[in-house]
């Protein structure tokens, strides 16, 4: 899967590159995220069906690429409905900086993600990270800082519990896993680097998420519009060891209100009409509901892609 996300991405911007036509950009976080891999899924789509030309940039986090998206210099991206809405509104870390020109083009799946630890370390849960050696900061990704700090206060602990190793982003505390630099990392459930990192280290495990209301509350400090559900085990899906709660959050796909109509009620129009093709190229993209690609997230959508779901009588938001 990651050597042909690669061969997707370079396709796309060799396509890109020889094009006439403009080129729809698509900001994602670090090549061989969840992230990036949906992006290159939707370029490949556009350019699929729609004969549009795209690109795909990777970024050390949302914080990054999601200014662009409002200031016209990118034309879509995948943000967390969290994120979406904080940079929208001009909270947390775009705090008086609200990002007013973004628009929704779809409410997508839950991101399901915690603290990923070594099976053999004989770490079982988040308490157990006190006095071990634990990747935390996230410096350049707000979005998984958020996340991470999210799953510790829901059992009422904080980074300043944990023995740290500062990183940039969530590749960089996979790698420091995979070199044995540390114990533990926080990364995302479903995503096909997590068949890469279990080759190299052995056998891993996510840790539960605190599901209790309390736990919750706590959680939903970091991370309001999130919620705690329940993954179990199954075949293919690496490092859910017995039933897990996980930290859910639904990405959305954001663009810019002027780009042009005809695109985004062609992304949204492909969504709804081709998920099939979506999950053959990142199987995760059978989580979402076509009928509720419209799910109001406080953001206003984009006129292409309200006229679309009004057309198909899957449209959701109250005027």
């Amino acid at each position: 899967m990651k050597r042909t996300i690669g061969c997707l991405a370079a396709a796309l911007t060799l396509g890109a590159a020889t094009a006439s036509a403009q080129t729809v950009s698509i900001g994602t976080t670090r090549t061989g995220t969840l992230n990036n891999n949906m992006g290159v899924a939707i370029g490949t789509m556009l350019h699929r069906h729609g004969k549009i030309q795209t690109r795909v940039t990777p970024y050390s986090g949302t914080e990054q690429f999601v200014p662009l998206v409002n200031a016209g210099e990118a034309d879509l991206a995948i943000p967390s409905a969290t994120d979406a809405y904080f940079a929208y509104k001009g909270q947390e870390v775009y705090d008086k900086r609200p990002n007013q020109n973004l628009r929704a083009v779809a409410t997508l799946f839950p991101l399901f993600l915690s603290v990923m630890v070594k099976d053999s370390s004989g770490i079982k849960g988040v308490p157990d990270l006190k006095g071990r050696t634990v990747s935390l900061g996230y410096t350049n990704h707000a979005q998984a800082r958020r996340y991470f700090r999210g799953i510790l206060a829901s059992w009422g602990i904080s980074e300043s519990d944990l023995k740290g190793n500062t990183v940039p982003h969530v590749i960089a505390g996979v790698r420091d896993l995979m070199q044995g630099k540390t114990d533990a990392t926080m990364f995302a459930v479903g995503v096909p680097k997590n068949a890469e990192i279990q080759a190299k280290v052995g056998t891993i495990r996510f840790l539960n998420a605190n599901h209790s209301p309390e736990g919750i509350a706590r959680l939903r400090k970091f991370v309001p519009t999130a919620d705690v559900l329940q993954m179990k085990p199954k075949k293919g899906r690496i490092g859910i060891i017995e039933p897990t709660y996980l930290l859910a959050e639904r990405y959305m796909v954001v663009t810019n209100a002027k780009v042009s109509d005809k695109v985004i009620y062609e992304l949204a129009k492909l969504f709804y009409e081709k998920q099939k093709e979506f999950v053959a190229i990142v199987p995760i993209f059978r989580l979402y509901k076509p009928k509720q690609l419209s799910r109001d997230q406080g953001m206003p959508f984009h006129p292409g892609a309200e006229k679309f779901y009004r057309e198909v009588g899957a449209w959701q938001k109250k005027s």
